[in-house]
């Protein structure tokens, strides 16, 4: 019998799932449980648990927990049922989820049935990873620099993965995926023309770091940006132990005077870094398209006139709602690819009519020029990856992409908007992505001069083929540079293409409400028992909205958890409370 669905896309994972790994072939009805569990609970992992377990679009549904997947419903089948797929919820559902994205392949849903049939069986746990303390990361911060010249200590920045790792219900997996994660979004802001990786150190590699001077960021500016957004600054002082204290003070002379904080959190960094305005302050995008194609040496109309800038249109493209329209340029880095996006209604969107624009002065075509709304570009960066920046009509910088003309099929910032460089690296993984068939240079039926410049412009379909393979293959080998040695470890050599992107799995992880092993994590305890005999004692724990951690599945709103409304975070406020240190505030000083 044919399996009926698939639930929604998204990267996580559970406690259980630790030794879990994506299987890509086809399932054996012959293969042992333990292989057939891996592959079933791998899955969902990859394609459920964002929705259901991560954000709980369903109140209660964790697909990565077989208590919630095999309990009684009182309106209808259990979402699972062993040994019986169609009394499986889950099942039943397989045609209707997810709304949107990537659907299931049939490898998969006979992996899905397989598995139901054998009886829903789960991976065993594998050992637990030691607790990893302050005292032990700032130890290895200390070591670290005590081992390098005085002159480049100034210049080490710290990546901190133990929020990750003290959480127990977050696998080796992402913690690799983290690793590569940070890799890949370092490069991606660095204005230098050399992949940079950087240097694992510390408990259980829980800490990267980085000379900023090879990512080109200058005078410490790029950093400083990201400080006076940091909401979990702290400093070991006041009450924090006093060992603690001295090697926080050693740390600090160490870097010297110039340096307020060197180390944040790699999943919070992995998020915010990749939205305006952090991410177009960073990466250095100006406030128009025209000021970024001078910088670039790109001139759009010169290529328009001369027919050099290669041209495809397409209407389904899988972020557009209405038709899209793509040119190439080159530029001195490497490729500039810049999209033409439509209203529903307007004047001159029929781009078999009015392919031929944009409208500009000097345009020979004003009859056959089209009229947009916006646009998608994406640019080579010295070191081979690729930015972004999203445009208005008249080419300046927006934020975010109106959801009337474009929509992010995978919820990559958090919804459906499209959120410039978060969204945009969620999408284009492996650089750029195969186009759909050119319908305008066959479609059009304009004649003399526009029909002619249009063959000159819109290109065959195997040349803009070719066109994307080669700059897609430009950005793949500088991405195996930056993240291949985390992504491929402990694992078979696979193609680069093949790899997950590492970057929006973990910033979905960070935007995730915290339970209550989370927060613990999040503060540097051991255990959740811990957290709540605190909150039960203190009462304004309690009044930073932390009671709910005390019934079972309760949890802490993120936003809430770190916003500095009033110049600290509630989570700056409960670590004081908890003698963990004292806030850190960075002022807005440019």
């Amino acid at each position: 019998m044919r399996p009926k669905s698939q639930l929604s896309h998204a990267i996580g994972a559970s406690a259980v799932f630790l030794a879990c790994q994506l299987a890509t072939t086809a399932p054996v009805r012959g293969e042992d449980a333990a292989s057939l569990s891996s592959r079933a609970v791998g899955i969902l992992r990859e394609s459920c648990y964002g929705c259901h377990g991560l954000t709980f679009k369903v109140p209660g549904y964790d697909v990565l927990n077989r208590d919630s997947l095999t309990a009684a419903r009182k309106d209808g089948s259990p979402y699972v049922t062993p040994g019986k797929p169609d009394a499986s919820e889950l099942w039943n559902r397989l045609d209707d989820m997810p709304p949107k994205g990537r659907k299931l392949t049939n490898d998969e849903r006979s992996a899905i049935e397989a598995w139901i049939l054998a009886g829903a069986p789960f991976p065993a746990a594998p050992p637990a990873r030691g607790f990893i303390s302050d005292m032990q990361t700032q130890v290895a911060i200390r070591d670290h620099l005590r081992g390098l010249p005085s002159v480049d200590r100034p210049f080490q920045r710290y990546f901190n993965l133990v929020p990750l790792h003290n959480n127990p219900s977050r696998t080796d997996r992402e913690l690799r995926l983290a690793r590569a994660g940070v890799s890949k979004m370092l490069n991606s802001l660095s204005r230098k023309p050399t992949i940079v990786v950087p240097s694992l150190i510390g408990e259980a590699r829980t800490l990267m770091v980085v000379d900023i001077r090879r990512l080109g960021w200058d005078n410490d500016r790029e950093w400083m940006r990201m400080l006076r957004a940091y909401p979990y600054g702290l400093r070991f002082k006041g009450n924090a132990e006093a060992e603690l204290r001295e090697i926080a003070a050693e740390i600090e002379t160490l870097l010297g005077s110039d340096v307020v904080l060197a180390e944040i959190r790699a999943d919070w960094f992995l998020d915010a870094a990749a939205r305006p305005a952090l991410y177009h302050a960073i990466v250095g995008i100006p406030s128009t398209a025209q000021e970024l194609e001078k910088e670039l040496r790109v001139d759009v109309e010169a290529d328009f006139l001369a027919g050099s800038l290669r041209r495809a249109a397409f209407n389904q493209s899988g972020v557009s709602r209405q038709n899209r329209l793509v040119d190439r340029h080159d530029s001195q880095l490497g490729y500039y690819w810049k999209s033409y996006d439509f209203k529903k209604t307007g004047r001159a969107i029929n781009l078999f009519q009015f392919p031929l624009g944009p409208e500009f002065s000097t345009n020979p075509f004003p009859d056959q020029a089209f009229t947009h709304a916006g646009g998608e570009i994406i640019f080579s960066l010295p070191n081979r990856l690729q930015a972004y920046m999203l445009v208005d009509r008249d080419g300046k910088r927006i934020d975010e992409g109106p959801p009337e003309i474009v929509f992010d099929a995978n919820d990559s910032a958090g919804s459906s908007t499209i959120i410039n460089g978060l969204s945009c690296m969620g999408c284009h993984k492996n650089g750029m992505r195969p186009l759909p068939k050119d319908r305008v240079r066959e479609g059009s039926a304009l004649q003399g001069a526009p029909r002619e410049k249009v063959d000159r412009l819109f290109a065959p379909d195997a040349e803009m083929s070719a066109l994307v393979e080669a700059d897609q293959s430009r950005f793949l080998s500088a991405l195996e540079q930056a993240v291949g040695s985390f992504l491929l470890e402990n694992s078979s050599r696979a193609p680069i293409a093949d790899l997950p992107e590492p970057v929006i799995p973990i910033a979905k992880l960070y935007q995730a409400d915290l339970d209550l092993a989370a927060a613990a994590a999040e503060l540097g305890l051991k255990d959740g028992a811990d957290l709540q005999t605190r909150i039960r004692s203190n009462p304004q724990l309690q009044r930073l909205g932390m009671n709910d951690l005390l019934r079972p599945g309760g949890t802490l709103n993120r936003a809430e958890w770190s916003t500095t409304g009033k110049g600290t975070s509630a989570f700056q406020q409960a670590s004081s409370e908890i003698d963990r240190g004292t806030p850190l505030i960075i002022f807005q000083t440019d």
